[in-house]
């Protein structure tokens, strides 16, 4: 085999194995954001589903202030009042990062409570991959 087909086959193979480990950790980001954006939903899901349950969910919500969590607590129960127990008319929007206008950088997402298409809470969550811990840093009224 002469000696520049060889030199020719790497420079295409290289490359190749570089684009194709580029599209595997991609790939492996976007899934692990997503599993962890669900992860997020379904927590905040659980906390309104103990509020409307007449649950407490102060063991649910991290290293939220007790005096915050408290009235966070009080007003979600009045805003989850006039839903049904299935919770129809509930979503739960997440997105990654902190909230940009009110977060100091140390929540990992933010996800809005909208009740019957309005805008009622926003909570700022740390989610932690070891482990999967989840807590409420922070919340905003809109």
């Amino acid at each position: 085999m002469p000696l520049g087909h060889s030199r020719h086959r790497r420079r295409v193979i290289v490359p190749l194995i570089i684009l194709a480990a580029a599209a595997a950790v991609a790939v492996w980001g976007t899934r692990n954001e997503s599993r962890r954006t669900d992860d997020v939903r379904q927590y905040v899901l659980a906390i309104c589903q103990d509020i409307a349950n007449r649950r407490d969910p102060t063991s649910r919500l991290g290293r939220l202030d007790p005096f915050i969590a408290t009235q966070m607590v009080d007003f979600l129960r009045v805003a989850l009042n006039d839903l049904p127990p299935s919770l129809e008319g509930l979503e739960i929007q997440v997105r990654s990062g902190d909230d940009p206008e009110f977060g100091d950088g140390s929540a990992t997402h933010t996800a809005m409570i909208r009740v019957k298409d309005r805008d009622t809470l926003a909570l700022r969550i740390v989610h932690q991959d070891q482990g999967g811990d989840l807590g409420i840093v922070g919340i905003r009224w809109p």
